[in-house]
């Protein structure tokens, strides 16, 4: 909201230009600041004054009506009421003045007809020095902001006066001051300046954004609010910071911005490297998104082009969020893009060039000789024979051809160096009545994996009309196109990776796809080469948002809006795997087939198509009745209709691997589509009360009605109240001048879940093609797949708030904290059914419960030293996230996983380990492990003390959500510069770890080795950490689900760095242009971890090794025309 603020108020400061203009003229006049000969001197100006026993106010005032002068002065600092016993006077303003500054300890200075009174200097002086008439000088100057755009409508006050005026429609001014005046220019949403104006008369300015003051006004649930009347936790991201972030998807720009809001990307892959968000901890068995609104509209935060985005806010209380009922538990971002200004045409353009690498990769053996010792190792090591014999070890260390005797490097092969660019491109402009902003976009990414890449192209159209006085509308309508490419499944890439060898050629010169060279080598060994090269994998998909909105004034204060708007996806996507050969390749030169790498083509095809309509109207009142009391009231109705309809169809073989069409495929075909649909209807309502600006209520309901339950189940109310209380704005607090804000907030409410796995969990599911047997003869029928529960309902959330906002000396610094408790119950689960019941999906039932507690702290600091402007902002989460209630207690593990009461969701569970084995001796000591248990392998408790170990033995070893996150944001101008920094990061957070990646020889007899395990445990190296190698095809041990394949995945990251350069005026005059600015960006940068697998930052249910993230830098420009 804090950037859609900045634009609306350039907006509006040039709807009222002329209005300006006038109060300019107006204010002129009143301060007499056209030139000296209306100004009168207090020495030219004669009055008679007898008065008794009265207050110094009072004196002022009889002045002020004797003369055309006016007392300024800050009551906190001049007594005002102190008695003046006899006043007789008679003579020039000057010697009553004089008089008064004696008699009152006060000082005056006389500008124009602007008289300011302050409290006399410690030093004592005589009364005349206490009484200063100064002469006036005419200054002149342009005020823009800091990347050159003019600013119309600035107001330019003489300090401690209430002369001034205001900037024209070229953000020129001139003002008649005295030579000590100091001029204030202040403009909302830009930080205020003070110049003094000593001899010049030339003076231009510079203004700066206020983070401070564009947080004032943020936008809340189907409206907007003061930031300091807020009584809910919300928090604001003013996107302007990072738009020039070589960012794909919207959902990673929040990283470490936001309190409360942990963002985790967990692949680099263009096009799937889209960030998952959770606000404060994990509520649901389910689906834990939060819910994103674009202008009013639900979408996701991946249809949105970075650069179209004004502001994000997060409502992550109930107190915030009830307004959105049974869509809210997870939490609500809400995105406002950019609109138009009036104003002339204006065009814009930012593009960048950036290089991208793989953050971190696992190093390994290349060497296919050593690589082939240690697996004999590990095989004698469990009573095995050596796979590969000296002979073939000795032709490897010998050989010369690397056709014949390759030592591949498979991760320096696979992750390469990638580019990426994106442009774009926007105009805005418009009129008195219509405004109207234009973008348009292309993002090009080269992946890391040859021949994965991902492009959008977008397109963006917001506009809107002043119809009449009271009457508005408007539209926003975006469009995106988005074309994926990937060999196949990345994630099949990775898993061959981590399992293939150094010695297979990943392709010959002229173009043959390699197998195992080596006779004692797995032959089944794939190469991942081969897919990426061949396989052919395009996903397409175009997604359109049109939205329009009509409001009207029907009296003053109630304003009727009404919003429709409709979405659609559609998605084709074309998967083809050709047939193709491995080949051996032989020291004559020669080469033979090894193996097929695909013995039949395949095709498969889908098409996905989601429409989505929705409207909502409002109804707003809002009045101010008195002096101490302000009330807004919002009623609304919301319908929302939801369809999908997916096909997918394949066959195999074709003649060859040119013809790629389903009706070329000549086996196996076959077809199959789903349907799915719902929808939503909403009624709303919001009482908002303030009470002399620091008592503060509010309270927010919702009813909803949702079609995903059974009749008697699909409506429901969520409530939720807040009370805010602005303890500065007491009394007692007045004369503390340094605390400029302090409020305490509370807040409760419920919040409802709709987004349950089951879309009908309420209904039977059934399946076609089977057969009975009726009469001895078999005939087609249906059978059901899932049972109906018809009692399922919400899975409600019930949040309790108590926050604390603190702002001091002008905004230099800010405090922002929060308690919360979040307590969802009737979270759905699959309840075990019967065996004999048949191979049936379980019922759903409303018997889970999970809370999540914490505390969240943000720190501010903003301030400016001459030219030199700096900010810092610090903000750390912590959770506690908690099963209370799951099946009764008790469940059955899934694999590592496990939710248990009294632990958090999916905590990881197996066998503890309390070190490695030293000698035979102590295995024997120990309790009984797996046969072949030797020296050097991993020694696990027995926890139960019953003398083996066992899955008894079992307990939870892990938990995989970070109880802390945290991010650090820095950023500096001076004059044209301007640097930036962002780090993130998280704490105790636990991650499982397996596959070839992590274990060598953990899935077969062969797989990549880590060379981290070089520093294996031998009778000669016992000081490790790591166990013996040994193979889990003949001992399972070490494999075990342990505390020791558990990783510690806290990290700080040099999540951004940017520095950039902004041209002076006098040079982009000269070019033509209004702005530019140059700018180098890093990001991922730096990571500092312990972790030992590709990237810490990743899904923490992954347990094999997934797409690294990347590293990527860049250069860019910015220029507006």
């Amino acid at each position: 909201m804090k950037w859609k603020l900045l634009l609306l108020i350039k907006m509006l400061s040039k709807y009222t230009f002329y209005a300006l203009i006038i109060q300019s003229l107006t204010l002129s006049i009143i301060s007499a600041a056209p030139g000296n000969a209306q100004v009168t001197s207090v020495k030219d100006a004669y009055i008679h004054i007898t008065k008794r026993n009265v207050s110094l106010q009072q004196v002022f005032n009889t002045v002020e009506a004797m003369t055309n002068y006016e007392f300024t002065y800050d009551a906190r600092k001049v007594n005002l009421q102190q008695s003046i016993a006899d006043l007789n006077y008679e003579g020039n303003v000057y010697g009553l003045l004089v008089e008064l500054s004696e008699r009152c300890d006060c000082r005056f200075k006389q500008v124009n007809e602007n008289i300011t009174v302050s409290k006399a200097p410690a030093k004592r002086k005589v009364a005349e020095e206490r009484v200063s008439v100064l002469q006036e000088v005419v200054v002149k100057g342009k005020v823009s902001d800091s990347s050159g755009e003019i600013l119309p409508g600035v107001t330019i006050l003489v300090k401690g006066t209430t002369q001034g005026t205001t900037t024209d429609m070229e953000g020129n001014y001139s003002i008649a001051v005295a030579e000590d005046a100091v001029l204030v220019f202040s403009y909302i949403g830009y930080k205020t300046q003070e110049v003094v104006v000593g001899s010049r008369s030339q003076i231009d300015v510079l203004m700066d954004f206020d983070q401070e003051q564009l947080d004032e006004v943020v936008v809340v649930g189907y409206g907007t609010q003061q930031k300091e009347n807020l009584t809910g936790a919300v928090s604001s991201v003013n996107f302007e910071t990072i738009q020039n972030r070589p960012i794909a998807s919207a959902s990673t720009a929040l990283s470490g911005l936001a309190p409360g809001v942990h963002v985790n990307q967990s692949s680099g892959q263009p096009g799937r490297d889209n960030a998952t968000i959770r606000i404060r901890g994990i509520g649901t068995l389910g689906n834990s998104n939060p819910l994103v609104l674009v202008d009013g509209i639900e979408a996701s935060m991946n249809d949105i082009n970075p650069n179209d985005i004004e502001s994000m806010t997060v409502l992550k209380d109930a107190a915030s969020a009830a307004i959105y009922g049974s869509r809210a538990a997870n939490g609500v971002i809400i995105i406002t893009t950019k609109k138009g200004k009036e104003g002339k045409l204006k065009l814009s353009y930012n593009g960048y060039y950036a290089w991208q690498k793989a953050t971190n990769i696992i190093e390994s053996v290349n060497d296919y000789a050593t690589y082939m010792e240690l697996a004999n190792e590990g095989l004698t090591n469990v009573g095995g024979q050596p796979k590969y014999s000296q002979e073939t070890i000795d032709a490897w260390k010998s050989g010369k051809d690397p056709l014949v005797y390759p030592n591949t490097d498979w991760t320096s092969l696979i992750f390469q160096a990638a580019p990426m660019q994106e442009h774009h491109i926007s105009l805005n402009g418009g009129t008195e009545k219509m405004r109207f902003l234009f973008s348009t976009g292309v993002l090009d990414q080269e992946g890391i994996i040859p021949n994965t890449s991902y492009k959008r192209y977008n397109m963006r159209l917001n506009w809107d009309a002043d119809v009449t006085k009271k009457l508005k509308i408007g539209a926003n309508i975006s469009g995106s196109w988005n074309i994926r490419k990937e060999p196949g499944d990345v994630a099949t890439i990775m898993n061959w990776l981590g399992g293939t060898a150094p010695g297979i050629v990943p392709e010959s010169p002229d173009g043959f796809f390699g197998g195992a060279q080596a006779l004692d080598e797995n032959q089944q060994l794939n190469n991942p080469w081969s897919v990426i090269q061949q396989r052919d994998k395009q996903e397409e998909w175009q997604r359109f948002l049109a939205r329009g909105f009509l409001e009207y004034e029907i009296v003053d204060g109630l304003t009727f809006q009404t919003n429709a708007a409709i979405k659609y996806y559609n998605m084709v996507l074309s998967d083809f795997n050709p047939k193709g050969d491995l080949y051996k390749f032989l020291p004559d030169g020669e080469k033979q087939v090894h193996r097929p790498y695909a013995t039949r083509a395949s095709l498969t095809n889908k098409n996905r198509r989601d429409y989505n309509i929705t409207l909502f109207t409002t109804l707003t009142y809002e009045k101010q009745i008195g002096r101490d009391h302000f009330i807004k009231v919002l009623a609304g109705f919301n319908q929302e209709e939801y369809r999908k309809d997916e096909y997918s169809a394949s066959i195999k073989e074709f003649p060859n691997n040119n013809v790629r069409e389903l009706n070329a495929g000549l086996e196996d075909p076959t077809l199959a589509g789903t349907a799915e649909d719902w929808a939503l209807r909403s009624y709303f309502g919001r009482v908002n009360y303030e009470l002399r600006d620091r008592y503060l209520f509010e309270a927010n309901i919702r009813y909803d009605g949702s079609s995903r339950f059974a009749q008697g189940n699909q409506w429901g109310a969520f409530p939720s109240l807040s009370l805010g209380w602005r303890i500065s704005e007491e009394a007692f607090l007045q004369d503390v001048d340094f605390i400029d804000n302090l409020k305490l907030r509370a807040s409760w409410g419920k919040l409802g879940n709709q987004n349950i796995n089951r879309l009908y969990g309420f209904a039977s599911s059934y399946t076609t093609g089977l057969n009975y047997s009726f009469n001895g003869n078999l005939v087609s029928g249906i059978a059901p797949t899932a049972l109906a529960n018809r009692d399922i309902t919400w899975e409600t959330s019930t949040t309790t708030d108590i926050g604390l906002d603190i702002e001091l000396l002008e905004g230099k610094f800010s405090l922002t904290a929060d308690y919360f408790d979040r307590t969802t119950e009737g979270i759905l689960v699959a309840v075990p059914i019967p065996k004999t019941m048949g191979n049936l999906t379980s019922p759903v039932q409303n018997i889970a419960k999970v809370q999540n507690k914490g505390w969240e702290l943000t720190l501010g600091h903003q301030n400016t030293i001459n030219e030199l402007n700096y900010s810092a902002s610090f903000n750390v989460t912590k959770v506690d996230n908690e099963v209370i209630k799951y099946k009764g207690g008790n469940a059955p593990p899934n694999g590592v996983f496990l939710i248990r009461e009294g632990h958090a969701i999916n905590s990881l569970y197996g066998y503890k380990v309390e070190g490695i084995f030293q000698s035979d001796d102590e295995v024997t000591q120990h309790a009984t492990q797996w046969p072949g248990t030797s020296a050097g392998d991993l020694k696990y408790a027995d926890l139960n003390d019953d003398g083996k170990i066992d899955g008894d033995d079992r307990t939870v070893i892990g938990n995989i959500i970070p109880e802390y996150y945290f991010g650090l944001n820095l950023s500096a101008s001076y004059k044209g510069f301007d640097l930036s920094a962002l780090f993130q990061g998280v704490a105790n957070q636990d991650v499982f770890l397996t596959g070839n990646f992590i274990a060598p020889f953990a899935s077969s007899e062969a797989g990549m080795f880590p060379t981290r395990w070089l520093d294996r445990w031998t009778p000669d190296n016992k000081s490790t950490e790591l166990p013996r190698l040994t193979h889990s095809s003949r001992f399972t041990g070490n494999i075990q689900n342990s505390s020791f394949w558990i990783e510690d995945a806290s990290f700080i990251r040099l999540k951004n760095l940017q520095i950039g350069y902004t041209l002076p005026a006098k040079v982009t005059d000269k070019l033509g242009v209004e702005k530019v600015r140059v700018y180098a960006n890093g990001q991922n940068l730096l990571t500092w971890t312990s972790f030992e697998g590709f990237d810490p930052e990743r899904d923490p249910k992954k347990t094999q090794i997934v797409h690294p993230n990347v590293r990527i830098m860049s250069l860019g420009l910015n220029v507006n025309f």
